[in-house]
């Protein structure tokens, strides 16, 4: 978990739906939380996006305060884009796949959420 506050190093991330899984045992409903866009990375598999899911952490007064957990999810089939958002070029955008490669990938599809995947 990494703390809500932004690191001086790294650009300003932007906002994007997360897809919540549905779960028919407890039932819940399909949920959408919006979450901060970090890094996106097109890897052999795919798309990866590092997003920020807002979140909570105790302190050791038994206080709580509020955080951010980071994962990377596969792109386009667990985010959504916020309306009136732009996803053009910017200083969010990373590539693992090496120089020069394209790293424009709109956020148009609707889809599901999986697992939180590493980008390695």
């Amino acid at each position: 978990m990494t703390p809500s506050s932004d690191d001086a190093d790294e650009p300003a991330p932007v906002p994007v739906r997360v897809v919540l899984l549905a779960d028919p045992v407890l039932g819940h409903p399909e949920q959408e939380v919006v979450a901060r866009l970090w890094r996106r990375r097109q890897t052999q598999a795919g798309w990866l996006y590092l997003v920020g899911l807002p979140s909570y952490r105790g302190l050791e007064d038994c206080g709580v305060e509020a955080a951010e957990y980071r994962v990377w999810v596969r792109a386009p089939e667990h985010v959504r884009p916020v309306d009136g958002v732009d996803y053009g070029p910017g200083p969010h955008r990373t590539s693992s796949v090496g120089a020069g490669a394209d790293v424009d990938r709109p956020l148009t599809c609707r889809g599901r959420v999986g697992q939180g995947v590493s980008p390695e």
